[in-house]
């Protein structure tokens, strides 16, 4: 990210102020089809989909906009606009105007040197590594040995292309970023395609007479910034992209439709196929083979969404693979797709979590993968397997694997009555119902009565069930009814789970609660049928249960931020919200991981981690570390290098150090001490040491031109590691 923010604030003088125009809707039309890594972002959908967003809605409410004007009025936001205010306050348009785009085809590596040789590696899906690659790399490391005492420069250009519109506010955030930017920087009117055009060239000296370079071009067109490694990448783009362009990659489609969903506002994709193909030439048959016998080979891209969905924020993260699991992924086959508990639990759930987990074919899979990767070893794992996931005393497999079925879900249900507490209930599938009688029954005898009693309790409609009486805020209750085992915290909601788990004509969780088929629209579609596993909250009824429980929103917020006629309106919150989930969905074609909240979970969790590291960074500055204990050796206070035998130039100084206090800059050459020329790091480090802490020295500089003695009292070494 930095390297391109280089090339964007090198480009800035040659490049229009204003964006008008746009680069097309479908951006990836304007990439190379052999483009492995591809980003995209649409910043305009977050300000028209703003009035969408639960947030907008909360601060559309007339009521709310009573309550919170304290709070708009400190921020200097008009209450009766507040939304349309935020966004002045965080103007999008002004840090990326519109969609861009970032794609990634390859890399090149030049080595130049004083007598004019050059040594040339590149490598991309077009040109994959081969044997005279590694030829030009053996002659790189070479020169690069013999480079002491000469000047080698090495170029590194990654073969990009980056498209988009950057505001005024971006255009600064990127020259604050890139304030202590160093180096030689060239720059070179040019034309591509009939437009003018800039070559830059940034080379930057790091040791030894080598130096690390690279180079872009950008152009300008309606408004819209294209900057590319190579020219005739440039060239297509600008004539409206080549002819066999990435807008026709199965592996992109397949990536938009699995990781975004209603407006996209980022994409991120790897198209690891082709990245394996530009570099199959490095890897040895014998590990190809090994990579496919584990599944690695089944990996064809991996991808990164980010969408904006009905009530929130979707946020996807997942890997592609070539429709033919093999190696790990058949272990995925022990999670089935297609939860069913919260087809049929019922409704009103505070909270979630359901998994599909069939233990047999998980098991089998388990092993039968460890028989290939480390066979011989196969009983001593499956010892390892049942000893972690099986109670001492229980036979996994011809106990616990007949009796449980392939799913397990876990609701909460909001506190009734005069409990304290929100109550729940766990509920598990059977595959046989004698046989789970038998392994209850066997757990019972297990459990000390020290730990536990048990005691038959009579539920209506004929269920027979157990309380287990033990240390817990409350009794637990638990019965086996219609080839289900349910555990709950209260005879009461047994029974009536028991009773309406599955039963015709019942209200049913996914189908008629208020809030979950919302959830589930933005998250898979509308259902469960895809999921493999899912974790639910309800932020509505959490909402309304933190208000009950005395818990008021006006406690989680400023008093002053708050008007005290609308503390009444507090209330209203919480009917503007859904809820937040994260799901696990998979098939043969790859795996997925969503998130969805009405904030995302990415943005609060970047909010929460930068609040983190402020709070660290005060803390350090509260407290100074104590001071460094000395070497007893003489210090100028800066960092150098060598320069061509002619001097040490001067990297950087330390602030307060000897070097800063007597006048020397960033950039200076020393060449001389007392009289005594310095040619090498060397030399200065052989003058020091003759001269001690405090003692004032004739320290003789050239910067640019000219040459001046400058008289600075050394300080101390510093002890290394502190």
């Amino acid at each position: 990210m930095r390297f391109l923010c280089w090339m964007v604030l090198l480009a800035a003088p040659v490049l229009a102020q204003e964006s008008r125009g746009g680069a097309g809707a479908d951006l990836a039309r304007l990439f190379p089809a052999d483009t492995f890594a591809y980003v995209e972002a649409d910043a305009s959908a977050l300000v028209e989909c703003l009035p969408e967003w639960q947030i907008g809605k909360i601060l559309a409410d007339p009521a709310l906009k009573t309550l919170f004007r304290p709070a708009f009025e400190k921020l200097g936001i008009d209450p009766e606009k507040p939304g349309e205010a935020l966004m002045k306050r965080f103007p999008v348009k002004d840090v990326l105007d519109g969609r861009a785009a970032v794609g990634v085809r390859g890399i090149s590596i030049v080595l130049h040197d004083a007598q004019g040789k050059d040594w040339k590696f590149r490598v991309s899906p077009g040109a994959p590594v081969d044997g005279k690659h590694m030829y030009r790399l053996l002659g790189m490391s070479l020169a690069l040995d013999g480079g002491a005492g000469r000047k080698v420069t090495m170029d590194v250009d990654v073969d990009f292309l980056a498209v988009g519109r950057p505001g005024p506010l971006g255009r600064q955030a990127i020259e604050v970023a890139l304030a202590d930017l160093g180096g030689e920087v060239t720059r070179e009117a040019v034309k591509v395609a009939g437009l003018d055009a800039t070559h830059v060239a940034v080379n930057v000296p790091v040791f030894g007479g080598f130096s690390f370079g690279y180079h872009f071009y950008a152009a300008e067109r309606d408004g819209t910034w294209y900057l590319a490694t190579q020219t005739d990448t440039l060239e297509q783009a600008l004539a409206g992209g080549p002819r066999a362009s990435l807008a026709a990659s199965a592996s992109l489609a397949q990536a938009r439709a699995r990781f975004t969903g209603g407006r996209p506002l980022l994409l991120a994709h790897v198209d690891l196929g082709l990245l394996f193909d530009a570099y199959r030439g490095l890897v040895p048959e014998t590990a190809r083979e090994m990579a496919d016998i584990a599944g690695l080979s089944a990996i064809r891209g991996v991808g990164f969404g980010i969408s904006l969905v009905d009530g929130g924020v979707r946020e996807s993260l997942g890997v592609m693979l070539d429709g033919n699991p093999r190696g790990m992924w058949r272990i995925l086959e022990g999670m089935p797709a297609g939860l069913s508990s919260l087809e049929v639990a019922p409704p009103g759930a505070l909270a979630a979590v359901a998994v599909k987990l069939d233990l047999k074919v998980l098991r089998e899979r388990i092993l039968a993968f460890c028989a290939d990767v480390v066979p011989g070893n196969e009983a001593e794992i499956d010892r390892e397997i049942t000893r972690e996931f099986t109670p001492p005393g229980l036979d996994l497999v011809n106990g616990v694997i007949p009796a449980l079925g392939d799913e397990i879900a876990l609701l909460v249900y909001p506190a009734r009555g005069n409990e304290m507490f929100p109550g729940f209930v766990l509920g598990a599938d059977a595959k046989d119902e004698e046989a789970l009688a038998r392994l209850v029954a066997a757990v019972q005898e297990m459990v000390p009565e020290t730990v536990a009693r048990f005691a038959p309790v009579d539920l209506p409609e004929g269920i027979r069930a157990v309380r287990v009486m033990a240390a817990t805020p409350y009794d637990l209750h638990f019965a086996i009814h219609r080839k289900h085992f349910f555990l709950a915290s209260s005879p009461k909601l047994l029974g009536e789970a028991a009773a309406k788990w599955g039963a015709e004509g019942e209200a049913r969780l996914v189908r008629d609660d208020p809030v979950l088929p919302l959830v589930l629209k933005s998250v898979n579609g509308g259902d469960t049928k895809g999921l493999a596993a899912l974790a639910y909250v309800n932020l509505r009824g959490c909402g309304v249960e933190a208000l009950k429980a005395q818990m008021l929103w006006g406690q989680l917020l400023p008093q002053e931020w708050l008007d005290p006629k609308g503390m009444g309106e507090l209330r209203r919150i919480p009917n503007h919200l859904t809820g937040a989930a994260v799901a696990l969905r998979h098939d043969k074609d790859g795996l997925v991981l969503d998130c969805f909240s009405p904030v995302g979970l990415l943005v609060p969790a970047v909010i929460a981690g930068t609040a983190f590291a402020r709070e660290q960074q005060w803390q350090r500055q509260a407290a100074p570390p104590p001071p460094r204990p000395g070497t007893g050796k003489a210090s100028l206070g800066l960092t150098t290098k060598s320069s061509d035998g002619t001097g040490v130039k001067v990297l950087g100084l330390a602030a307060g150090g000897a070097a800063a206090a007597g006048g020397l800059r960033q950039g200076d050459k020393l060449i001389g001490i007392d009289g005594v020329e310095i040619a090498t790091m060397e030399d200065l480090d052989r003058e020091l040491g003759k001269r001690k802490p405090g003692e004032t020295a004739q320290v003789r500089i050239r910067r640019g031109d000219e040459e001046k003695t400058l008289p600075v009292e050394l300080g101390e070494e510093q002890e290394a590691g502190w």
